[in-house]
């Protein structure tokens, strides 16, 4: 067997060796930690090392020529041997992955790289291979295939928009419901700024991707290719290292249908509450009211103070109930003009509490509906209220503007002002909250931050309801 070997070794070298030469060669092709395997130019093997041997567990004999390949996994054979010939042939070299049966019976997963090998006259001599075992990576490439399958699975099968961007807000990936949500196609979704999706969400924007603080639910605006936009709500999250940020985003266009009618529904039924305390209970009130002033005037002077008392509290209830209806139909929007409306509540501001109080608006935002007017004059309410009693302001100013599709509704003072920008639906207690339920109500969304060099800006914008999909 030892000589077999010498005499292999010697002839696939190509080149008459002295015996310390082949022991030199033979003592390094046995020890390498890889499996080697020599070829001539017909392509039959005609030497493996030791360990090629142990490998397998076969003889020299049984390997040489094509024998090797009888341990190739019938699955993979085919393939193997087609690609092993195709590179012979054009004299390539190669790397091929086979799974090959190991002593154990076993099939490990093998890297066979092939380089060509020629005589010292340049002739070519066939080929010399290495093979190192990859099973452990293949199974590692394997789990996380199908790992990725998976999450790539409930991506896709996810109700809500999911993005990834980098650092830069460029879009990475996106899932099928983002991209029907944003009515993008798949090819050119990818690679574009987040900007262009959603305006709102970006550098230097309302929503900046490096500053707005995760986990938390977003309401704005994503915009579709023909420029028409969606109610949405986004909540981003972030990894540092490497920078991704994922951005789930949700059509928000039945909830908010669902709450404007809930919140038209509601304001009606204020409003008949509202009348049929003041056409009903005040109306019986005051007759009752009337009888008792009549009454108090027939009764003998011993009972007048009773009868007195009893008008008095008649009286009483009949402010009581004509204030519970007010708070229930604070205004009538009927026909009349919002820039109107919106004046009269600056000059009533004035009057009730002694402050400066003004209104301005553009031309092209003045054209809202009822319901629009409405929200927006009980969220204006609700902030200059702010404003006077906890910011102790004295200057109030209200303006109504457009640019584009965008209209905003901006209230500044010069009270004492917040301590940090604000679009958390929690911070500031129940006035916020309640502007923001308001602002949602029309599609808009409120924010609040700190003026300088003191005050407070209460801003709800939102985009044309004409151009909502």
């Amino acid at each position: 067997m030892s000589q077999l070997s010498n005499e292999r070794i010697k002839g696939e070298v190509g080149v008459t060796t002295t015996d310390e030469g082949e022991s030199l060669f033979k003592i390094m092709a046995n020890t390498a930690p890889v499996l080697l395997w020599i070829a001539g130019p017909d392509g039959r093997c005609t030497f493996f090392n030791d360990p090629w041997l142990a490998f397998t567990g076969r003889t020299m004999e049984q390997e040489v020529g094509v024998g090797w390949a009888e341990g190739i996994h019938p699955d993979d054979f085919q393939g193997t041997m087609n690609a092993y010939l195709e590179h012979f042939v054009a004299r390539r070299g190669f790397k091929l992955e086979y799974r090959l049966r190991r002593a154990d019976g076993e099939y490990r997963w093998i890297l066979d790289t092939g380089v060509p090998r020629h005589a010292a006259d340049g002739t070519f001599a066939g080929y010399i291979g290495s093979c190192i075992d990859v099973s452990e990576r293949k199974l590692a490439e394997d789990t996380l295939r199908r790992s990725e399958a998976k999450v790539r699975a409930i991506l896709e099968a996810a109700g809500d928009g999911i993005l990834t961007l980098d650092e830069r807000g460029v879009v990475e990936t996106a899932n099928r419901a983002a991209e029907r949500l944003f009515g993008w196609p798949a090819d050119e979704l990818v690679g574009i700024s987040i900007e262009r999706l959603v305006p709102e969400l970006g550098s230097g924007q309302r929503l900046d991707i490096a500053t707005v603080a995760t986990g938390i639910a977003h309401e704005t605006v994503g915009r579709t290719p023909e420029g028409a936009v969606i109610p949405v709500e986004v909540v981003l999250s972030s990894v540092e290292w490497p920078r991704i940020v994922t951005a789930v985003v949700r059509d928000v266009r039945e909830r908010q249908l669902l709450e404007r009618q809930m919140q038209e529904a509601n304001e009606e039924l204020r409003r008949r509450v509202g009348q049929d305390l003041h056409d009903g209970v005040g109306q019986q009130l005051t007759a009752v009211a009337f009888m008792a002033k009549n009454l108090a005037n027939d009764l003998p002077p011993a009972y007048a103070p009773n009868g007195a008392r009893l008008v008095e509290i008649a009286n009483d209830a009949i402010g009581q109930v004509r204030r519970l209806a007010r708070g229930l139909v604070p205004f009538d929007v009927g026909e009349r003009h919002p820039a109107t409306m919106f004046q009269d509540l600056a000059t009533s501001c004035h009057a009730a509490f002694g402050v400066s109080c003004s209104f301005d608006c553009d031309e092209t935002a003045a054209n809202l509906d009822q319901t629009v007017t409405t929200q927006l004059y009980l969220i204006a309410q609700e902030a200059v209220s702010n404003a006077v009693k906890h910011g102790q302001a004295t200057e109030v100013k209200m303006k109504l503007a457009k640019s584009g599709e965008r209209t905003s509704f901006v209230i500044t003072d010069n009270g004492k002002g917040i301590q940090a920008p604000s679009t958390r639906p929690e911070s500031h207690g129940v006035g916020l909250a309640s502007m923001k339920y308001r602002a949602r109500m029309i599609g808009g969304t409120i924010t609040t931050k700190p003026q300088q060099p003191r005050g407070t800006v209460v801003e709800c914008a939102w985009w044309d309801v004409g151009r909502l999909v």
